[in-house]
């Protein structure tokens, strides 16, 4: 008899279910909070992924009494403080001293301001309406699908390094257009915190 067959196995269900969902509803949050970390969104993306298997594989452990984003926001710094240590031989563009004072407060951030990560989502889906329908294609096969760097430039007609220009470009220019919005609606964003 299979584990799901056994007694419990619908609750265990149910468990599962809400942690699909609350991941689902929380997954963009956690990007933002990894981009901020990591500053760069192909790492970033990586690192999401190492946080998502993490995060099922103890999902057992989740108290249900804390918000998700909080719980799944410490596993993905310390996913990112993984990664960066990893990459620390190729050139880490900043020290761990530097990345959890970040990490500190883009959570102390999170914790006085929920809203923070929704603003800045809200300003990034403003932002990509703003760019032409080829950079949103781009970006999102990319960053939605996953598709790697080598094979996206053979699809788009480039070589990598124009690829990862052309990427670097868009990325920036939606920060540019980002920060405006959260400046525009009143807000502060992260960098005048």
């Amino acid at each position: 008899m299979s584990r799901r067959d056994g007694p419990g196995a619908d609750s265990h269900d149910d468990s599962d279910t809400e942690f699909f969902a609350l991941w689902a509803q929380h997954q963009s949050m956690v990007f933002a909070y990894l981009v901020s970390l990591v500053t760069d969104p192909d790492d970033a993306a990586d690192v999401l992924q190492e946080t998502a298997i993490t995060l099922w594989k103890k999902r057992d452990r989740y108290d249900r009494t804390s918000r998700f984003t909080t719980w799944a926001c410490g596993v993905a710094r310390l996913e990112a403080f993984r990664f960066m240590r990893e990459r620390r031989k190729s050139g880490i563009r900043f020290s761990e001293d530097t990345l959890r004072s970040l990490a500190d407060r883009l959570e102390t951030r999170l914790a006085e301001e929920p809203a923070f990560i929704e603003d800045r989502r809200r300003a990034l889906s403003h932002c990509l309406q703003c760019l032409d329908e080829q950079q949103r294609e781009l970006l999102k096969v990319r960053y939605v699908e996953g598709v790697s760097t080598a094979t996206l430039a053979q699809l788009f007609g480039l070589s990598v390094d124009s690829l990862y220009a052309k990427l670097k470009r868009i990325r920036a220019r939606l920060a540019t257009c980002i920060e405006h919005q959260l400046r525009q609606s009143g807000h502060q964003g992260y960098r005048q915190a």
